[in-house]
């Protein structure tokens, strides 16, 4: 179905995660950090998403480089708020270092710019953004800007509609948005 929604003309991009950017929804661990001198272990929140996430949306690469896909965690990135609580300044400087995340050493691979992950009320939170397939479940489409009659939107629906009923003939198309 993904490479069906992916040869849509009026679909841009397509992406999979686990869940949108400032939906509220993530998973939340410990991990810990070590310098050599000293270990700083910190509560975080995890992203899933694959090599289109940031890309669709927009959430700025300040350093390093994108997530490579995954079917397992082998690499994160991380926002700029879990940059400064590991103790770095620069972005760059935290490209390569490792992440103890359930005794599996990760290396950081990127920094990503803030974002509100839940209420603009709440405080932004440390962050970290991997690629691993088998928490990647919810499709997130971007669509072409509207034509001039206004049809790019209808049709783009109305053919992932199309592609979802090849694979799940019997469910609902209009209940995965609510």
């Amino acid at each position: 179905m993904l490479n069906t929604l992916r040869s849509i003309p009026e679909i841009k991009m397509v992406s999979l995660s686990y869940s949108p950017p400032s939906s509220g929804n993530a998973s939340i661990e410990q991990m810990k950090y070590r310098d050599g001198k000293k270990e700083i272990e910190t509560t975080v929140e995890e992203k899933f998403g694959d090599t289109n996430y940031i890309k669709l949306y927009g959430i700025k690469l300040l350093a390093g480089r994108n997530l490579f896909s995954s079917d397992t965690v082998k690499e994160i990135l991380i926002n700029e708020n879990y940059m400064h609580v590991l103790g770095f300044q620069n972005p760059q400087n935290v490209i390569g270092k490792y992440i103890d995340w359930n005794d599996k050493l990760v290396p950081i691979v990127g920094v990503v710019g803030d974002f509100n992950q839940k209420s603009l009320h709440e405080p932004i939170k440390p962050l970290l953004i991997t690629s691993d397939i088998r928490n990647e479940y919810l499709v997130s489409l971007l669509l072409q800007p509207q034509n001039a009659n206004g049809t790019t939107w209808k049709t783009a629906l109305a053919k992932s509609e199309k592609a979802f009923k090849q694979v799940y003939p019997a469910g609902d198309f209009w209940s995965v948005f609510f």
